[in-house]
Protein backbone atom coordinates (compact mmCIF):
# COMPACT_ATOMS: atom_id res chain seq x y z
CA UNK A 1 0.00 0.00 0.00
CA UNK A 2 2.81 2.40 0.86
CA UNK A 3 4.64 1.57 -2.37
CA UNK A 4 1.45 2.38 -4.27
CA UNK A 5 1.32 5.68 -2.39
CA UNK A 6 4.87 6.41 -3.56
CA UNK A 7 3.89 5.71 -7.17
CA UNK A 8 1.20 8.36 -6.82
CA UNK A 9 3.32 10.78 -4.78
CA UNK A 10 7.03 9.92 -5.11
CA UNK A 11 8.15 12.46 -2.50
CA UNK A 12 5.80 11.41 0.29
CA UNK A 13 8.24 11.23 3.22
CA UNK A 14 5.66 9.58 5.48
CA UNK A 15 5.34 6.65 3.05
CA UNK A 16 9.12 6.25 2.98
CA UNK A 17 9.19 6.31 6.77
CA UNK A 18 6.44 3.66 6.97
CA UNK A 19 8.24 1.36 4.51
CA UNK A 20 11.48 1.90 6.42
CA UNK A 21 9.79 0.89 9.70
CA UNK A 22 8.41 -2.29 8.11
CA UNK A 23 11.79 -3.23 6.62
CA UNK A 24 13.47 -2.34 9.91
CA UNK A 25 11.17 -4.74 11.78
CA UNK A 26 12.25 -7.42 9.30
CA UNK A 27 15.90 -6.51 10.00
CA UNK A 28 16.41 -5.58 6.32
CA UNK A 29 18.58 -2.62 7.21
CA UNK A 30 20.51 -2.57 3.93
CA UNK A 31 17.27 -2.24 1.96
CA UNK A 32 16.29 0.73 4.15
CA UNK A 33 19.68 2.34 3.46
CA UNK A 34 19.32 1.77 -0.29
CA UNK A 35 15.82 3.27 -0.28
CA UNK A 36 17.01 6.40 1.54
CA UNK A 37 20.08 6.66 -0.74
CA UNK A 38 17.70 6.93 -3.71
CA UNK A 39 15.61 9.55 -1.91
CA UNK A 40 18.74 11.50 -1.00
CA UNK A 41 19.75 11.67 -4.67
CA UNK A 42 16.48 13.52 -5.33
CA UNK A 43 16.69 15.72 -2.20
CA UNK A 44 20.41 16.22 -1.45
CA UNK A 45 19.82 19.37 0.64
CA UNK A 46 16.98 18.03 2.79
CA UNK A 47 18.13 17.80 6.42
CA UNK A 48 15.34 15.31 7.14
CA UNK A 49 16.43 13.01 4.30
CA UNK A 50 20.12 13.30 5.20
CA UNK A 51 19.28 12.38 8.81
CA UNK A 52 17.14 9.36 7.87
CA UNK A 53 19.78 8.16 5.40
CA UNK A 54 22.50 8.51 8.05
CA UNK A 55 20.39 6.54 10.57
CA UNK A 56 19.78 3.81 7.97
CA UNK A 57 23.49 3.43 7.26
CA UNK A 58 24.22 3.49 11.00
CA UNK A 59 21.87 0.55 11.55
CA UNK A 60 23.37 -1.23 8.52
CA UNK A 61 26.83 -0.70 10.04
CA UNK A 62 28.01 1.10 6.93
CA UNK A 63 30.27 3.17 9.15
CA UNK A 64 32.10 5.28 6.55
CA UNK A 65 28.93 6.30 4.70
CA UNK A 66 27.15 7.01 7.99
CA UNK A 67 30.13 9.07 9.20
CA UNK A 68 30.07 11.19 6.02
CA UNK A 69 26.32 11.80 6.36
CA UNK A 70 26.47 12.60 10.08
CA UNK A 71 29.34 14.96 9.28
CA UNK A 72 27.03 16.80 6.86
CA UNK A 73 24.37 16.97 9.57
CA UNK A 74 26.81 18.49 12.03
CA UNK A 75 27.36 21.34 9.56
CA UNK A 76 23.67 22.16 9.08
CA UNK A 77 21.80 20.84 12.15
CA UNK A 78 24.16 19.79 14.97
CA UNK A 79 21.76 17.91 17.27
CA UNK A 80 23.62 16.48 20.31
CA UNK A 81 22.07 13.00 19.91
CA UNK A 82 23.23 12.89 16.28
CA UNK A 83 26.71 13.88 17.41
CA UNK A 84 26.80 10.73 19.56
CA UNK A 85 26.01 8.63 16.51
CA UNK A 86 28.60 10.56 14.49
CA UNK A 87 31.17 9.87 17.18
CA UNK A 88 30.32 6.16 17.09
CA UNK A 89 30.64 5.99 13.29
CA UNK A 90 34.02 7.73 13.43
CA UNK A 91 35.30 5.23 15.98
CA UNK A 92 33.97 2.31 13.98
CA UNK A 93 35.50 3.60 10.74
CA UNK A 94 38.91 3.99 12.39
CA UNK A 95 39.04 7.79 12.56
CA UNK A 96 40.11 8.30 16.20
CA UNK A 97 41.36 11.89 15.81
CA UNK A 98 38.04 13.07 14.40
CA UNK A 99 36.22 11.07 17.10
CA UNK A 100 38.24 12.79 19.82
CA UNK A 101 37.37 16.17 18.32
CA UNK A 102 33.67 15.25 18.40
CA UNK A 103 33.97 14.25 22.07
CA UNK A 104 35.36 17.71 22.83
CA UNK A 105 32.62 19.47 20.85
CA UNK A 106 29.92 17.32 22.43
CA UNK A 107 31.12 18.02 25.95
CA UNK A 108 31.14 21.76 25.22
CA UNK A 109 27.74 21.85 23.52
CA UNK A 110 25.67 19.31 25.48
CA UNK A 111 22.57 20.87 27.04
CA UNK A 112 23.79 22.77 30.09
CA UNK A 113 20.74 21.92 32.21
CA UNK A 114 21.71 18.26 32.14
CA UNK A 115 25.42 18.85 31.89
CA UNK A 116 27.60 16.97 29.44
CA UNK A 117 26.50 13.41 28.98
CA UNK A 118 28.98 10.63 29.51
CA UNK A 119 29.77 9.04 26.17
CA UNK A 120 29.15 5.38 26.87
CA UNK A 121 28.18 2.44 24.72
CA UNK A 122 24.89 2.40 26.57
CA UNK A 123 24.06 6.02 25.68
CA UNK A 124 25.01 5.40 22.04
CA UNK A 125 22.92 2.21 21.94
CA UNK A 126 19.93 3.94 23.56
CA UNK A 127 20.02 6.60 20.84
CA UNK A 128 20.49 4.05 18.05
CA UNK A 129 17.45 2.06 19.21
CA UNK A 130 15.28 5.13 19.82
CA UNK A 131 14.81 4.28 23.51
CA UNK A 132 14.32 7.91 24.69
CA UNK A 133 11.54 8.49 22.13
CA UNK A 134 9.90 5.13 22.96
CA UNK A 135 10.00 5.94 26.67
CA UNK A 136 8.44 9.35 26.08
CA UNK A 137 5.58 7.85 24.02
CA UNK A 138 4.99 4.97 26.44
CA UNK A 139 4.98 7.28 29.46
CA UNK A 140 2.40 9.55 27.79
CA UNK A 141 0.22 6.52 27.06
CA UNK A 142 0.51 5.31 30.66
CA UNK A 143 -0.64 8.72 31.87
CA UNK A 144 -3.70 8.31 29.61
CA UNK A 145 -4.23 4.79 31.03
CA UNK A 146 -3.59 3.27 27.57
CA UNK A 147 -1.61 0.42 29.09
CA UNK A 148 -1.91 -2.03 26.17
CA UNK A 149 -0.47 0.51 23.71
CA UNK A 150 2.31 1.42 26.14
CA UNK A 151 3.16 -2.28 26.50
CA UNK A 152 3.40 -2.60 22.70
CA UNK A 153 5.98 0.22 22.63
CA UNK A 154 8.04 -1.24 25.51
CA UNK A 155 7.96 -4.73 23.95
CA UNK A 156 8.92 -3.46 20.48
CA UNK A 157 11.90 -1.65 22.02
CA UNK A 158 12.83 -4.83 23.90
CA UNK A 159 12.53 -6.87 20.69
CA UNK A 160 14.84 -4.49 18.78
CA UNK A 161 17.41 -5.08 21.50
CA UNK A 162 17.39 -8.89 21.15
CA UNK A 163 19.98 -9.30 18.39
CA UNK A 164 22.36 -6.81 20.02
CA UNK A 165 22.56 -8.97 23.17
CA UNK A 166 24.84 -11.29 21.14
CA UNK A 167 27.03 -8.43 19.85
CA UNK A 168 30.39 -8.59 21.65
CA UNK A 169 30.91 -4.83 21.49
CA UNK A 170 27.50 -3.81 22.87
CA UNK A 171 26.32 -6.88 24.84
CA UNK A 172 26.94 -5.42 28.33
CA UNK A 173 25.18 -2.17 27.45
CA UNK A 174 22.35 -4.10 25.82
CA UNK A 175 21.96 -6.23 28.95
CA UNK A 176 21.55 -3.12 31.14
CA UNK A 177 18.99 -1.63 28.76
CA UNK A 178 17.15 -4.98 28.63
CA UNK A 179 16.85 -5.01 32.43
CA UNK A 180 15.58 -1.41 32.36
CA UNK A 181 12.97 -2.26 29.69
CA UNK A 182 11.90 -5.46 31.48
CA UNK A 183 11.20 -3.38 34.59
CA UNK A 184 9.11 -0.91 32.56
CA UNK A 185 7.14 -3.80 31.05
CA UNK A 186 6.54 -5.33 34.48
CA UNK A 187 5.51 -1.95 35.95
CA UNK A 188 3.06 -1.27 33.09
CA UNK A 189 1.58 -4.78 33.35
CA UNK A 190 1.07 -4.15 37.08
CA UNK A 191 -0.83 -0.93 36.36
CA UNK A 192 -2.92 -2.69 33.74
CA UNK A 193 -3.91 -5.51 36.11
CA UNK A 194 -4.96 -3.20 38.99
Amino acid sequence: TYRKALELCPDDFSAYRAIALILDQRKQYTLVAKMYDELLQRHPKSVHVIRQTAYAHFKSRHWKVAARLFGQLMEVDPVPEDRLKYLSTLRNSDQPELADEQVRIYQETAPKLEGPKELTKESILREELGIPEAAERATALIEEKEYDQALVIWREARHRLTEILDDDEFSDAAERIAIWLDRRIQYTEGLKNK
